[in-house]
């Protein structure tokens, strides 16, 4: 995907999966003094967002911080790869010199990449390995012998989180798009799940995350609040 329709494509998430709801016409715009507080977008399943604590994770004291994003899967794969030169090129005596633990990155995830944070018994249970699939010819089905049934990238995101301190944020938006993707595949693919199977799918994959994975409303607006907090963005690519 090219760089220039990243936003626009991921701030709808998974589009062309979800559509929970229908629009409505619009309502009289109320007295400012009686607005409520801003919905979640539409669609997206409503959950508690702990502001706090992800404000704490931008304000660690680290001299230097970087923030990665990823769209697919095999930008998600490349992450660990990325994450890791950035580390080394400030722990090499010979480079910047800063140390080992001067770096502090995040990750922002969006559509197939968040499968990575999800942990292996969410990879038996669901179909999430055809969203590995890069042969548009010859896609990865539910009946595919070689359907991966383990996270290939497991070992890799524990290591960053517990060895360097790096925190993965995944976009609600997307994940919304993703619980009901694969809620679709599992109960056949005919036919738009229910926006109580989307909510319970959301419910169920959400308890699957890797410590240091949390559920942000926005990827794209985490990325802004990253970018304020001194976070340089640096985009992952696919091979």
């Amino acid at each position: 995907m090219k760089r220039r329709a990243f936003v626009a494509t991921t701030a709808v998430g998974w589009s062309s999966t979800v559509a929970l709801a229908n629009a409505e016409p619009a309502a009289p715009a109320p007295a400012a003094s009686s607005l409520p507080k801003a919905p979640a977008p539409a669609g997206a399943v409503p959950f508690h967002f702990d502001r706090a604590a992800f404000e704490a994770i931008l304000a660690k004291p680290y001299a230097h911080r970087q923030m990665i994003t990823a769209i697919s899967y095999g930008e998600g794969a490349n992450v660990p790869h990325f994450l890791n030169n950035s580390m080394r090129a400030y722990a090499d005596p010979n480079g910047f010199a800063a140390g080992p633990d001067s770096l502090h990155c995040v990750a922002v995830l969006y559509g197939p990449a968040i499968v990575m944070i999800l942990d292996d018994a969410a990879w038996a249970k669901f179909p999430l390995g055809i969203l590995t699939s890069k042969d548009k010819a010859k896609p990865l089905t539910v009946t595919s012998p070689d359907l991966p049934r383990k996270n290939p990238l497991l070992a890799d995101v524990s290591e960053l989180v517990a060895k360097h301190d790096v925190s993965f944020f995944v976009c609600n938006n997307a994940f919304t798009g993703l619980a009901t993707h694969i809620a679709k595949i599992v109960d056949g693919g005919t036919a738009m799940p229910s926006r109580e199977r989307v909510v319970a799918m959301h419910a169920e994959l959400r308890a699957h995350f890797v410590p240091g994975a949390s559920l942000v409303p926005a990827g794209v607006a985490t990325i802004n609040a990253a970018q304020e907090a001194r976070f340089t963005f640096l985009p992952s690519v696919d091979d």
